[in-house]
């Protein structure tokens, strides 16, 4: 876990996503998404991460989900050192891409 201040002050946390994050994540990032689906998609996050296919961040303030993104590892052997990310655009998440 990263744990830094942001410009206001407000300490945030970035960490793996767990299935308990559905409702914030929901509720701030995607909430073009119905609770059930987030539920869903973070069901197979997490048996993506557990096979170390995928990794889901989010980012943390005052216990709410606050950004989130996706970093997605290669399969092909001749890529397999490369990967994608997704965010959910927030200002804080691509911020955080730039650090890593």
């Amino acid at each position: 876990m990263l744990e830094f201040a942001a410009n206001d002050g407000m300490i945030v946390k970035v960490r793996t996503a767990k299935l308990e994050d559905a409702l914030s994540l929901q509720r701030n990032c995607l909430s073009a998404n119905t609770v059930d689906e987030v539920k869903s998609f973070l069901k197979k996050d997490v048996e993506e991460m557990e096979k170390g296919s995928k990794v889901r961040l989010v980012a943390e303030a005052n216990d709410e989900v606050i950004g989130n993104l996706e970093i997605h590892f290669s399969r092909h052997p001749l890529t397999f050192h490369t990967a994608d990310i997704s965010t959910d655009g927030t200002p804080l998440i691509r911020a955080i891409c730039l650090i890593a």
